[in-house]
């Protein structure tokens, strides 16, 4: 019993802390979830499965797109805690390149936001703990794949991931002593 209690905290802690994470980055992606991963086609699979890059018909592929992701402004009511955060619009870019092949060769980039989030908020009490809260994360993702044979290739990539994070309050007017 002790362990499945500890499971569960543990479980649920790594489900929460999950809440920034953008998991699909393409198109077909986020039409078949995780499904998508092991049989990419397009220019995405520079992201999702390297080694598969040779495997792509003759042309050069690329695909991008630009999501909104729109948080209304949310309002709470409870007396003097009563408060309201700011509208949040934010931009979310994704780029994938697949080259033309190179004998058994093939490389390919991404250009992906694997994770972010913001809240702003306008009223004194919320302000207390967190006026603003925002985490950016921007990954490129140089690849190259060779082809060993009709069966079996190899990927290999780098990942360069820039973060920045910022968080700020404000209790000057949360009339607190």
């Amino acid at each position: 019993m002790k362990k499945i209690i500890a499971l569960s905290v543990v479980g649920s802690s790594i489900v929460m802390a999950g809440g920034y994470k953008l998991p699909e980055q393409s198109l077909n992606a986020i039409a078949l979830s995780d499904a998508y991963v092991a049989h990419t086609m397009g220019a995405d699979t520079a992201y999702y499965n390297p080694a598969a890059m040779v495997f792509m018909g003759e042309n050069q592929y690329i695909e991008g797109a630009l999501t909104l992701a729109h948080l209304p402004s949310q309002e709470y009511s409870f007396g003097p805690l009563s408060g309201e955060s700011e509208t949040e619009n934010l931009p979310i870019p994704t780029l994938f390149y697949v080259s033309k092949p190179m004998g058994n060769m093939r490389w390919g980039v991404s250009l992906v936001v694997p994770g972010g989030l913001t809240k702003r908020w306008k009223t004194p009490y919320q302000k207390l703990f967190a006026e603003e809260f925002t985490l950016k994360n921007i990954e490129l993702n140089p690849v190259i794949a060779y082809k060993v044979n009709d069966k079996f290739s190899i990927g290999a990539g780098a990942r360069v991931v820039y973060s920045e994070g910022v968080v700020k309050s404000d209790g000057n007017d949360a009339g607190f002593p």
